[in-house]
């Protein structure tokens, strides 16, 4: 009879082996599962901190070009853009400060002056004392490029470019209405000079 039961409670051992390892393996599948959870609740976290503090410097950064100094800066960094293109394929004067103009209605401006001809809605004119240059940066190319005159008594810092009988360019105080958006180099003013006639 003493057999008889530690043959009784060797099995009871055996089960009881049997359900802790099935109960082990099911606690390792729930525990896989949470232990998955959280590495997904991890990246999420981490993810929407990320989204939000690039928002955060976005908003900040949107914030600071809407004041007068931001769009200076804004303002100078788009000329500076636009001369270290030009250079590539010109020598521009470095004793002056261009202005420099988009050009919004390319199509009024052919129908005004010849050296307009082969410009374009968005070509940047940029205007130094000596000359006017006409960029395309869609084309990366120069266009035209034409003497400016400045007429006795004028506003340099306001002109209106407008070519002569010769083709020549001739810079005067502007009195039409604006024909391109300007963006003038560091040091030099903003300005609205509207170029026409």
């Amino acid at each position: 009879m003493a057999t008889i039961k530690k043959e009784i409670s060797a099995k009871k051992d055996d089960t009881s082996i049997l359900r802790t390892s099935s109960a082990l393996q099911k606690n390792n599948g729930s525990g896989a599962a949470v232990f998955l959870l959280m590495i997904l609740l991890i990246i999420a976290i981490g993810g929407f901190v990320w989204s939000f503090s690039k928002y955060q410097k976005t908003k900040q950064r949107v914030a600071y070009l809407s004041t007068q100094e931001g769009q200076v800066e804004l303002s100078q960094k788009e000329v500076e853009a636009v001369l270290e293109k030009v250079k590539k394929h010109i020598l521009l004067p470095t004793d002056e400060d261009p202005i420099i103009a988009t050009i919004v209605d390319a199509a009024t401006l052919k129908q005004q002056q010849d050296f307009y001809k082969d410009a374009n809605n968005d070509d940047k004119l940029i205007i130094y004392k000596q000359k006017a240059i006409i960029y395309s940066p869609m084309r990366d190319l120069i266009v035209n490029v034409g003497p400016v005159f400045i007429q006795e008594g004028e506003d340099p810092v306001n002109p209106e470019v407008s070519a002569n009988s010769n083709g020549d360019l001739e810079v005067t105080k502007p009195e039409t209405s604006v024909l391109a958006e300007t963006t003038s180099a560091p040091n030099v003013p903003l300005v609205e000079a509207p170029i026409a006639e």
